[in-house]
């Protein structure tokens, strides 16, 4: 008897697992748009979902970045527009939290400024268009002879998306909380690791602070990143543990003054790394800093 118990038990959890993970794949396909609800479009692939294990099947160069910001799982399919013979990628991601989401969009944005409407990040052009939408990441684009001019059906194809996604977006609070450093910056970018973290600076170390999220700002000729730690209690101790970093390297001889810590070699000053509350802030220019 209670032999059968346990096996019962085992096939129910079996069940359970499996039908949590359809019904997840399920909501991503409920995104897409059906044949009767878009016009001109043509389905001309069928649906492929992908989690963290096969990822790098379809983004093999980038699917390390999208991990590290939190990835759950995410759709594919091709459409065909049946006048113009363009093609369009739809790629819809899953991430584990809105702030994942809205990082991966300031990756791929880049210096392009981001748009705000209806609970909504997003950037476009003429032939794609990126969004950000609760815990959602939406990358449309376009190839063909006339992909240049597909502003407006690329706009009715994202908005259509978003209809489906009920929450919102909002702002990640490090962002909110430290905005005052740079109030209208050139580059910004969320980060919640190293690899998102090099496709804006180059930091010349490779042990950085233990942290979990971060954002970066760029501002005429400085470069701001401001770390969140993973352990705050040992936030100066992590500190010490990159000027130690830095320090080794013979190149660097590191200096405090006041609040903050210089890095220089010779009489450059490379960076000025403070502490700030529970933040750690590096600061780097283009041009010679001066103390």
């Amino acid at each position: 008897m209670e032999t059968l118990k346990r096996i019962f038990f085992f096939i129910l959890l079996f069940f359970l697992i499996a039908t949590s993970s359809y019904a997840v794949e399920d909501s991503l396909l409920l995104l897409l748009p059906c044949q009767d609800e878009i016009n001109n479009f043509e389905a001309i692939s069928k649906p492929e979902v992908y989690n963290s294990e096969n990822l790098f099947d379809i983004i093999n160069g980038e699917a390390d970045v999208y991990l590290e910001y939190g990835f759950d799982k995410m759709v594919f399919q091709n459409y065909g527009d049946i006048e113009t013979e363009n093609i369009v990628r739809l790629e819809i991601y899953r991430m584990i939290d809105s702030d994942g989401a809205y990082g991966v969009l300031t990756l791929y944005a880049r210096e392009k400024t981001l748009s705000e409407g209806n609970g909504t990040f997003f950037v476009a052009s003429n032939d794609y268009a990126l969004i950000q939408k609760g815990m959602y990441y939406i990358s449309i684009t376009v190839s063909g002879p006339s992909a240049r001019f597909f502003k407006q059906e690329i706009s009715k194809l994202a908005n259509f998306i978003e209809s489906k996604i009920e929450k919102i977006s909002k702002i990640p609070d490090i962002i909110t909380d430290t905005k005052q450093l740079c109030r209208k910056p050139e580059r910004l970018l969320y980060f919640r690791g190293g690899i998102a973290l090099s496709d804006a600076i180059y930091l010349e170390t490779d042990k950085l602070f233990d942290f979990h999220e971060g954002v970066y700002y760029r501002c005429d000729d400085t470069e701001i990143a401001v770390f969140m730690p993973k352990n705050i209690i040992k936030t100066e101790e992590m500190l010490y543990e990159t000027l130690s970093c830095f320090s080794s390297n013979p190149k660097y001889k590191i200096e405090k003054n006041n609040n903050y810590w210089l890095i220089k070699s010779g009489d450059i000053i490379n960076y000025r790394i403070y502490l700030f509350r529970t933040m750690i802030i590096l600061e780097k220019r283009f041009s010679t800093l001066t103390s």
